[in-house]
């Protein structure tokens, strides 16, 4: 017997993926904490900031606020290949059916 993993993210603000192919294999996804957000996408920041992109702000510190005030939470997602990257969300939960070598065929 194996199993299927369901990922699903709710409160979705903004996310950010290198390349997804299908068939990638996530090994992990870590609540990295948003201290680590403005820091770490700088460059991807700097190119939306004029156009509202995650949100509309002014400051470093006004965006951490407002996704602390919001109570956003910063995933940051490693795989095979292909679909390493992050997503701003409220929540993250993980279903696992189990799936019988019948079903597979």
């Amino acid at each position: 017997m194996s199993e299927d993993t369901d990922i699903l993210f709710s409160g979705v603000l903004a996310h950010s993926f290198d390349t997804p192919l299908q068939g990638s294999i996530i090994f992990d996804i870590d609540d990295v904490g948003l201290d680590c957000f403005i820091s770490y996408n700088r460059e991807l920041l700097e190119k939306g900031k004029g156009q509202g992109w995650p949100i509309m702000y002014e400051t470093d510190e006004e965006l951490e606020t407002k996704l602390i005030e919001g109570e956003y939470l910063y995933f940051v997602i490693t795989s095979s290949y292909g679909l390493s990257g992050w997503v701003l969300a409220k929540k993250v939960e993980m279903i696992t059916k189990q799936r019988n070598e019948k079903d597979e065929e």
